[in-house]
């Protein structure tokens, strides 16, 4: 998922909608957007977190709590993990939203970029600005559904060899 680093730390299972295939993320908890966002589970995300999920886990249960409580912090120890063992030695998640967004629209041109901005979570940006973001009120949910497969098929590729390289954007 595209997610900034403090909404995945502060994911909470009463956001995720396993069903319905998608997060609505609170805008709590210290995260940078200002209203709640309804995104899309892309299907690979969606069976991880199936695979991770509490019998019966309470709403305010963190899906990814460090081993002291409270939500997930460590994550200098997590990159450098992921670093050694994917030989990817300078990538950061804002490094994995700009792949997100730059390869998506690479292999799926027909992906509007408000959608992969939708998917960011990103309220002010050039897709959401002046005149559009007065009158414009629609979710685009259905947009950002096709931008969340186009990218579940990417990584699913990427996992079965189809697709050989994940190259950094810019």
């Amino acid at each position: 998922l595209p997610l900034r680093r403090e909404a995945a730390a502060t994911l909470r299972w009463g956001e995720v909608d396993l069903d319905a295939g998608e997060l609505r993320l609170s805008a709590e908890h210290g995260r940078k957007f200002k209203a709640n966002q309804r995104v899309p589970l892309p299907g690979l995300a969606a069976e991880l977190l199936a695979e991770i999920r509490p019998e019966n886990p309470a709403a305010a249960d963190l899906e990814f709590p460090a081993a002291e409580g409270g939500p997930f912090r460590s994550w200098s120890a997590l990159y450098r993990d992921l670093r050694a063992s994917s030989g990817i030695s300078s990538w950061s998640i804002h490094d994995f939203r700009r792949a997100m967004v730059s390869i998506t629209a690479e292999v799926r041109p027909d992906v509007s970029e408000t959608a992969l901005d939708r998917l960011l979570t990103h309220s002010a940006s050039a897709t959401n600005s002046g005149v559009k973001a007065v009158y414009q009120r629609a979710s685009g949910l259905a947009s950002q559904r096709i931008a969340a497969d186009a990218w579940d098929a990417i990584l699913r590729g990427a996992l079965t060899g189809t697709v050989t390289q994940l190259r950094r954007a810019g």
